[in-house]
């Protein structure tokens, strides 16, 4: 069994072992990470591993549990420098972040769905690798308007995507649509992509006949294959001026209502900050408050003129000094 090579943001990854159910789920979540025929040394390698009918995992209960919404799938317990991820209780992948290892135990059921191989066992335990080496995960689309990064953050169903769709239409460049990693460099904070295609709902996708010969329908929703973006298409990464947080509203115009950096810390941290250790959450939490301290941010109450969120955001006041009592970072 060969290899999986993948690459994110200069960290090496190789996943040992690939075979097809692993493959089929490590790609339907990354499928812009990979790298044939990539050499040097991984920074982070994956074991993956069926377990039989008969096994089970281990006894975790002398791991401490750490808080995850009830609503997930999984959870996270911890000894030491120890983690593991488990998801519905039968499946788990373990962890030690200073050796740069991952070992998956997917129980058969599991080995059989390419979202819970990928997007869980594989993709919650990179998220955790890249905070570790400082590029922090960040829930939100971004794209250039006017020359300067907005991120747009926001639960599904916020209008990020659309937002997105709409800079594409507009013909801004454009850094991610669902994932972003805010990292410092430069006295500033930066944000760069977790590469994958767009995709979108179907009355996003509506919005947009310009872009409808494009759009694929792949598991009920409309992907904008990367091959087909427009120019000038992705850039690797913006430093963020405006933060917007959108509400799909029942108006004709959308309004830009200014908040205060503690009502955008609310905001964002939700969305953004996986359970962890203090002093890694701590450091999670510093970058975004001052990620928050460059950028003005914005509420957005999206009205049906969404098409001209670039233009409007474009004009948005640059960042400055916010009144006193309201720095928030």
């Amino acid at each position: 069994m060969i290899p999986l090579h993948l690459e994110l943001l200069g960290q090496r990854i190789r996943v040992e072992g690939a075979e097809d159910w692993v493959r089929d789920g490590v790609l339907a979540a990354a499928p812009l990470l990979a790298r044939p025929g990539a050499s040097g040394p991984p920074d982070l390698v994956y074991e993956f591993r069926a377990l039989s009918r008969s096994e089970s995992l281990p006894s975790l209960a002398s791991y401490r549990r750490e808080a995850v919404s009830a609503a997930s799938d999984f959870e996270f317990r911890r000894k030491g420098d120890e983690r593991w991820l488990l998801v519905e209780g039968r499946s788990a992948s373990r962890f030690v972040l200073d050796e740069g290892t991952v070992r998956a135990f997917v129980h058969p059921d599991h080995a059989r769905d390419p979202w819970i191989v990928g997007h869980r066992l594989f993709f919650l335990p990179l998220l955790e690798w890249m905070r570790f080496r400082g590029f922090y995960p960040l829930h939100g689309s971004c794209f250039l308007a006017g020359g300067r990064g907005v991120i747009v953050s926001g639960p599904s169903g916020s209008g990020k995507s659309t937002a997105t769709l709409a800079a594409i239409a507009a013909g801004c460049p454009f850094v991610a649509d669902d994932t972003l990693f805010a990292f410092r460099r430069g006295g500033v904070v930066r944000v760069a992509s977790f590469p994958e295609p767009i995709k979108v709902g179907r009355k996003s996708a509506a919005a947009f006949p310009e872009l409808r010969a494009s759009l694929r329908l792949i598991g009920g929703k409309y992907v904008l294959p990367e091959e087909s973006l427009p120019a000038p298409g992705r850039v690797a990464d913006a430093v963020p001026a405006v933060l917007l947080f959108p509400e799909v509203a029942d108006r004709d115009a959308s309004l830009f209502e200014p908040l205060s950096g503690e009502e955008a810390m609310v905001r964002l941290l939700p969305q953004s900050v996986l359970p962890a250790d203090r002093k890694r959450i701590e450091s999670h939490m510093g970058a975004l408050a001052e990620l928050v301290g460059q950028t003005s941010a914005y509420r957005l109450l999206f009205g049906r003129d969404f098409r001209d969120l670039p233009s409007a955001a474009a004009k948005l006041p640059a960042p400055g000094p916010r009144p006193p009592g309201e720095d928030g970072v």
